[in-house]
């Protein structure tokens, strides 16, 4: 989040003294929700159907976790690169594109036939659906200045709301109507927030970023190994493993050479002064 963007809250201050919002700050704030439930929704949901998903493609159950395991790195890659590419490209741009991959996606997972194709997918749906989480928060942050802490608030309710609610609702989609409509159901929600995002969220300043691609680089595949390497270790005896071992030592090499370029490059993909920040090392 970008401190221009946001003003500092003070403590004294009260939203009575504020003037009153219109109605299109409260349309934003609502997209940023049910866009960021969505993807909430997505990620819990799956993990029901995917018995039914063993099923369909002929899946053994290692097999199958590929559904989780892509997503879980598609996310993960995503994540590290939402900063950057709302600077180059703009916050609105950037988050219509998220919406619009992650609508197709999730015809793309439902209509899906194979195994193979499914987990392709599902990377699809984990690369743009994860911008929705931290650029939603920004955006309702923003669309309600002064009043930080309600527009929080609103926000984490949605998130949280479609983390309870999403397993019973996947298991009745699923008894209903089949595994796919856990996809098909909340497409009408995702494309509405498409809709609304056009016409209402605004743009912001963006232009020509600096990227550090070596701390790039090093900080997404060396993620995307170490999830890869956590999700497989149970089902494979941890460090009985060859493969495990492999993933161990390119996780363990890459995120080193992040570290090490991060203390000393000029210009590092992470700002050093961050990691000064205590509520920011607080919550990590």
């Amino acid at each position: 989040m970008n401190p221009d963007s946001t003003s500092a809250e003070t403590s004294g201050s009260s939203t009575t003294d504020l003037p009153p919002l219109e109605p299109r700050a409260y349309l934003i704030v609502l997209v940023a929700t049910l866009s960021t439930a969505a993807y909430a929704f997505m990620w819990n949901s799956v993990t029901v159907a995917l018995p039914h998903m063993m099923g369909e493609f002929a899946a053994t159950t290692d097999q199958i976790t590929w559904v989780m395991i892509s997503y879980i790195v598609g996310s993960a890659t995503a994540t590290a690169s939402v900063g950057w590419f709302t600077g180059r490209f703009g916050r609105r741009r950037v988050f219509l594109v998220a919406i619009a991959g992650f609508a197709l996606s999730q015809l793309g997972c439902g209509m899906a036939t194979t195994l193979e194709g499914e987990v392709l997918w599902r990377l699809l749906q984990g690369v743009c659906g994860a911008p929705l989480v931290p650029l939603g928060q920004v955006l309702a942050v923003n669309a309600m200045p002064g009043r930080h802490t309600q527009a929080t608030s609103l926000w984490a309710i949605g998130f949280i709301a479609a983390n309870v609610i999403s397993p019973t609702l996947a298991g009745y989609l699923i008894e209903a109507n089949g595994w796919p409509w856990i996809f098909y159901a909340s497409i009408p929600v995702t494309l509405a927030c498409l809709l609304a995002a056009w016409f209402f969220v605004p743009d912001s300043e963006h232009g020509a970023k600096h990227m550090d691609w070596f701390g790039f680089f090093t900080l997404i595949i060396g993620l995307a190994v170490l999830q890869l390497m956590l999700a497989r270790g149970e089902r494979l005896d941890w460090f009985e493993s060859t493969e495990i071992m492999i993933e161990l030592l390119i996780a363990g090499i890459l995120l080193y050479l992040f570290a090490v370029h991060t203390r000393y490059a000029a210009r590092p993909f992470i700002a050093r002064e961050l990691f000064l920040n205590w509520n920011f090392m607080l919550g990590l």
